[in-house]
C-alpha cells in the first residue's frame, strides 16, 4: 500500500445515498457532472434509495434512464447511512469510491479539490478548511469526535466523516459492521492502521447557515450507535488485537521553487 501515484486521470465511483431526497437528488447528480469535468477519466454513480416514501426512487430511476453511467438500488427499508453505503459498495466497479450524501451537501466546489487528490494516495481524506459557517455546537461535537478517534487509535487526521475517496480494492478489502454514520470513521481507522498511505485536503463549505447547523448525528439513536462502533473498534484494533499497528503514511506535498512542479514525500506517522 502507498504505490498508488497516477500518470493519468481516475476512474471513480460515486455513491450517492438518500432518503427522502425529491427535492435535492437531481441537484446532487448535476453537480457531480461538474465535479467531473476534466477531472476523470471515467466515472459511474450509483444511486442507492434508502427506503424512501417520496419519488426519490422514481426520479433516480428517471436519471438512470437517460444515462448508462447511472444504476439504481432501491432498499425495501431503511438501512441507515451505514447500512445504504455498504449496500452501493457491493456494486461499484471503477478504481476508486466517493461517497455524496443525496441532499446535495457536497456540491461540485467541495468535490472539485478532492478529486484533484485522487491517485496521489490510497486514501483522500478531506477537512473542513474554515469551520465557522457551522453552529458552535455542530464544531464542538465534530473536534471532540475527532480528538477522541485520534486518542484511541493513535491517529492525526483532522477529520472523520467527509467525502473520503479510497481506492476500491482496499475499502472491499475490510469488513464494515456498523450501519451508523460512523462507518466512514470505521473504513479510515482499519484502513490506515493496516499501513494505507493518505493525503489531507482542505475544502471550503458551501453550506447555508441554517444547513449547517442541521445534522442527524445528534439524534439518539445514531449517538448510541457511534458509541458501540467506537467500542467495537477500539476492542477489535488495540485490545485483543495481536497484528502489529503498521504506521499509515502521510503524503505532504513539499514546496519547490517557482515554475518547477511540486514533489511529494512520504511521512509515516
Amino acid at each position: 500500500m502507498g504505490d498508488c501515484f497516477l500518470s493519468e486521470k481516475p476512474k471513480v465511483s460515486f455513491i450517492v445515498t438518500a432518503l427522502n431526497e425529491e427535492v435535492r437528488l437531481e441537484a446532487t447528480i448535476n453537480e457531480i457532472y461538474k465535479s467531473v469535468d476534466g477531472l476523470v477519466d471515467e466515472f459511474e454513480v450509483v444511486m442507492v434509495n434508502d427506503g424512501s416514501t417520496d419519488k426519490t426512487g422514481e426520479i433516480m430511476e428517471r436519471l438512470a434512464a437517460a444515462d448508462a453511467r447511472l444504476r439504481v438500488i432501491h432498499n425495501p427499508k431503511n438501512l441507515n447511512l451505514g447500512g445504504a453505503f455498504k449496500r452501493g459498495l457491493q456494486d461499484v466497479k471503477l478504481d476508486y469510491i466517493m461517497w455524496l450524501p443525496g441532499d446535495n451537501g457536497a456540491p461540485a466546489p467541495t468535490v472539485r479539490p478532492v478529486l484533484e487528490k485522487v491517485g496521489q494516495a490510497d486514501i483522500v481524506v478531506p477537512y473542513l478548511a474554515d469551520p465557522r459557517n457551522r453552529s458552535l455546537p455542530r464544531r464542538f461535537v465534530s473536534r471532540s469526535y475527532t480528538l477522541l478517534l485520534n486518542t484511541l487509535f493513535g491517529l492525526k487526521l483532522r477529520y472523520y466523516n467527509g467525502i473520503v475517496v479510497h481506492r476500491r480494492d482496499l475499502l472491499q478489502s475490510i469488513e464494515i459492521s456498523t450501519n451508523s454514520f460512523a462507518c466512514f470513521a470505521e473504513a479510515l481507522i482499519k484502513l490506515l492502521r493496516r499501513g494505507s498511505s493518505y493525503v489531507e485536503v482542505g475544502y471550503i463549505s458551501t453550506e447555508r447557515p441554517a444547513e449547517a447547523g442541521r445534522s442527524s448525528a445528534f439524534r439518539l439513536k445514531n449517538v448510541v450507535n457511534v458509541v458501540k462502533t467506537i467500542w467495537y473498534l477500539y476492542a477489535t484494533c488495540v485490545l485483543f488485537n495481536k497484528t502489529p499497528k503498521k504506521a499509515p503514511i502521510k503524503i505532504e506535498f513539499v514546496p519547490v521553487a517557482a515554475g518547477q512542479p511540486g514533489s511529494a514525500a512520504p511521512d509515516r506517522k
